[in-house]
């Protein structure tokens, strides 16, 4: 049972007890926080055509919610034009307790992110990908036989990186000092301000320019992971609290 205080007339005060069942029909998890901000993102973003779309995963995180009984498991994904790209986020928000965890708990909403791929996905590759594991499945016999066809399927869509428009550094730490001394190595670059630091979208059509030729290696020296990796969204909900927030700074 969950007890509500309401208060009217600035004296009256009135505690409301409700059940579980009545609360959780009157809730929605949240997951954009800022629709212009997300918006705003999505206009930056590349176009997509029939054979390259992008990648959207809804991941519950124990490191923002240690009560959590699930870690880095995917709640909801999809895959999308850009076009599309809000809409589907929106369909995220579903009634809370929707998402369960092993014991059938409500997945908390302080432990939700919802990470996109910053680089298309190549749905051909993905197909003939998924052909290949299809078969290997099917190689090891029925008595065998414990994978879930569709999930093979979305975990090649999520693999099959198409032509790389982008590297991903993501810096564990908000420094502003830190994303000056990347720029000093390759110029400006499009960031995303995360909860605890930032991805940094290196544009690699402008490479060939860069005044160091070393820049990745330098520029890893700053990032805990490199390469073509998911990022929270800008203006959705990174850990409960925190609005993630977009910079072209071009």
């Amino acid at each position: 049972m969950n007890i509500f205080s309401v208060k009217f007339n600035d004296c009256m005060i009135y505690h409301l007890t409700i059940s579980d069942d009545v609360l959780y029909s009157c809730m929605n998890y949240k997951i954009i926080a800022d629709k212009d901000e997300l918006q705003k993102f999505i206009n930056w973003l590349p176009e997509t055509t029939e054979r390259q779309k992008y990648y959207v995963s809804l991941l519950c995180r124990k490191k923002y919610n240690k009560d959590c009984l699930i870690d880095k498991a995917p709640l909801s994904r999809k895959v999308t034009h850009k076009k599309d790209l809000f809409n589907k986020i929106w369909q995220m928000e579903v009634p809370f307790g929707a998402y369960s965890q092993k014991d059938n708990s409500p997945v908390p909403q302080d432990a939700l992110v919802c990470y996109m791929t910053i680089n298309r996905r190549d749905l051909w590759k993905a197909s003939i990908n998924s052909l290949k594991a299809f078969a290997d499945v099917v190689g090891k016999g029925e008595e065998d036989f414990n994978q879930n066809p569709q999930q093979l399927a979305m975990s090649e869509i999520h693999r099959a990186s198409s032509y790389r428009l982008f590297t991903i550094f993501d810096v564990d730490e908000k420094n502003p000092d830190t994303l000056n001394k990347m720029f000093e190595i390759v110029g400006k670059q499009p960031y995303i301000e995360t909860r605890g630091g930032y991805h940094v979208l290196v544009r690699h059509q402008l490479s060939k320019d860069f005044s160091c030729k070393s820049w990745y290696q330098e520029l890893s020296k700053y990032a805990d992971v490199v390469g073509d990796e998911m990022s929270p969204i800008p203006g959705t909900l990174q850990g409960g609290t925190h609005v993630v927030k977009f910079y072209e700074n071009c």
